[in-house]
């Protein structure tokens, strides 16, 4: 599904947030049509075997009866793929120098529009097997009446926090995760309120955010200084 903002986005310029955002709900309602037609009709498919489950009863003790599963060490085993894909391959180093300057890439002989629509596949790829993990190791089946997890759209703050680096994001991902597993128990621990922890998650984000903002204003008032 990745392939397809990656082409409106090379040949159409059109911004690929708002694209995958709007095929979500092409996802969303494709993976209802097919649950209804798996589970002859039900709203929801049947357990899946317990051979094929990624649920641990050994990480749930030890973090205090979380949800943790095996899927954590697919997903530290995708963070050094894809640290071996940037730091180590051609396609790697490709795809970096394209996502920091799509016109000097092009004048190099890269192929911007072939990079920019394998990133986005690459992207799904990996969302689609985040998704796979969540199915066989969170809740065990599918059902068409949920809507979104919500874990899409932290990614997109997991990545900023992490600096869009592989290293960054498992820092990233293990604050914003023990941030929203804490958060369910900090009414009865503490009597703290649930929203709490959205409004740190909310302030986390804008002081990244600002640091680019600051860091893009000084750089600019450097070259109008050096310009005088």
């Amino acid at each position: 599904m990745g392939l397809v903002p990656g082409i409106l986005k090379a040949t159409l310029r059109v911004h690929e947030v708002i694209v995958t955002i709007m095929m979500n709900y092409v996802a969303l309602h494709v993976v209802n049509a097919l649950i209804k037609t798996v589970s002859n009709g039900s709203y929801k498919t049947e357990k899946i075997q317990p051979t094929a489950s990624l649920r641990s009863d050994f990480l749930s003790n030890l973090t205090d009866y979380s949800t943790l599963h095996y899927g954590i060490f697919v997903a530290l085993a995708m963070v050094i793929v894809m640290w071996f894909i940037l730091e180590k391959t051609k396609t790697g180093f490709e795809l970096k120098s394209v996502g920091f300057n799509e016109n000097a890439s092009q004048y190099a002989g890269m192929n911007v529009k072939k990079n920019i629509v394998l990133s986005m596949v690459i992207s799904g790829a990996f969302a689609g097997l985040a998704g796979a993990m969540e199915g066989l190791g969170t809740f065990g089946s599918m059902t068409s009446l949920g809507g979104f997890t919500g874990i899409g759209f932290d990614g997109i703050a997991v990545a900023l926090l992490g600096a869009n680096t592989p290293l960054g994001v498992i820092f990233g991902a293990s604050l914003f995760g023990s941030l929203k597993y804490g958060a369910n128990n900090m009414p009865n621990a503490a009597n703290i309120p649930l929203e709490i922890v959205s409004i740190v998650v909310a302030l986390i984000i804008f002081f990244v955010a600002s640091g680019y903002i600051i860091r893009v204003g000084l750089q600019r008032l450097k070259k109008k200084k050096e310009a005088k």
